[in-house]
């Protein structure tokens, strides 16, 4: 798990009266990889998280709930909405405050697994492997810290950003115990969504880096390289949930102007571009290497087929199964290469990706229709 042994401090192998075997000093030599920076804030306390008893999602999970539970409370306590009831705006406010940090340490965790997936086809050593997996998996110390301050304080300004209308239709501020946490909680998730943002831009810069730099490509064995696509995927899947969940709290997906239609497909463009940026390096070495095994079999085809009409000609009949079987087979794997794909990921990454993207669409467009004809 993360958040052990982050230290950026490099060890020395004391000399030692004992003998030791070769797998203890590779061993020893992993463990004794130097940290480029050290960890941030936000990876400590992911780290922390992973070393407390039971599953980390719980903790999130009992955050939020403890989170919810106390801005309800204090819309009861001054009577914004009765007792018992819940503001849906509110709720999700409060939940999403965590939610950026624990999809961070979702995917770092996820990042870390992938590219131990991809250890076959990664052309670095073990420490080049070790170096890899932790910039991957941990963000550096000082650059964290900024991205913290400007979202918090980003977050902190946010109620000198909004007008009374909004304030009233939020139902926010409604009095001194609502009002703190209200700005409390706007500056922790801003400042949460800021790091994120900072990660995202970062680990997915990182997967496109490891796909150009440190991929030996072969075309017949794609399986390490879709690894990483899973990484994109839930990075693409996660921003545009919490999107749709804002857009579906506020009143839907409307997409009543050509304005609207132009944020909806901006965004949604966004969210494909997450997906397939990072692994559009990979795409174009697949594309290369599939383009060269394909103009190696056409100069083979050529060369058989060059000696079968210089036999024609010459009336040498001699061997010709043993051309024609050459030439069959040639055929054969030059139509195994064109079916290969040249994207590096699975059929079934992309149907999800696509669902997410396009499902908000699919059911403005069937709420229209059943609004037009059923008069729903």
């Amino acid at each position: 798990m993360r958040g052990v042994g982050k230290s950026n401090t490099v060890t020395s192998v004391a000399a030692t009266g004992s003998t030791l075997t070769s797998s203890d000093l590779a061993d020893r030599s992993l463990a004794q990889v130097a940290r480029p920076y050290s960890p941030s804030w936000a990876d400590r306390l992911t780290g922390w998280i992973d070393r407390l008893p039971g599953p980390a999602w719980l903790y999130y999970v009992g955050v939020s709930v403890a989170l919810i539970l106390i801005r309800a409370a204090a819309a009861w306590s001054d009577g914004s909405y009765a007792f018992g009831d819940f503001f849906p705006r509110h709720v999700l406010d409060a939940a999403s405050v965590l939610y950026p940090l624990f999809v961070l340490h979702y995917l770092d965790n996820l990042a870390g697994t992938a590219l131990s997936d991809f250890r076959p086809v990664l052309t670095s050593d073990d420490a080049g492997y070790e170096n890899l997996r932790y910039q991957l998996t941990t963000m550096p110390a000082r650059p964290v810290l900024v991205w913290s301050v400007i979202g918090l304080a980003f977050g902190l300004a946010q109620p000198l950003m909004l007008t009374e209308g909004q304030i009233q239709e939020l139902k926010l501020y409604t009095s001194p115990a609502a009002t703190g946490f209200d700005i409390g909680t706007s500056g922790l998730a801003w400042l949460f969504n800021a790091i994120f943002a900072y990660h995202t831009i970062r680990q997915l810069r990182l997967v496109s880096r490891i796909y150009t730099k440190h991929t030996n490509v072969n075309i017949f064995e794609t399986g390490p390289l879709y690894t990483l696509s899973r990484v994109t995927a839930l990075t693409a899947i996660a921003i545009l949930l919490i999107a749709y969940l804002y857009s579906a709290v506020s009143g839907g997906w409307k997409i009543e102007t050509a304005g609207d239609a132009m944020v909806a497909g901006s965004f949604n463009l966004g969210g494909l571009a997450t997906f397939v940026w990072p692994l559009w390096g990979a795409h174009r070495l697949l594309q290369n290497e599939k383009a060269q095994r394909k103009r190696a079999v056409a100069r083979r085809m050529e060369a058989i087929t060059d000696e079968l009409h210089s036999r024609l000609d010459s009336r040498d009949l001699k061997e010709m199964d043993r051309l024609k079987d050459g030439l069959d087979s040639l055929v054969i794997e030059r139509s195994v290469l064109d079916k290969v794909s040249t994207w590096p990921w699975e059929p079934e990454t992309a149907r999800v990706m696509i669902t997410a993207v396009l499902l908000p669409m699919i059911l403005w467009v069937v709420t229209r229709i059943l609004e037009r004809f059923l008069g729903l």
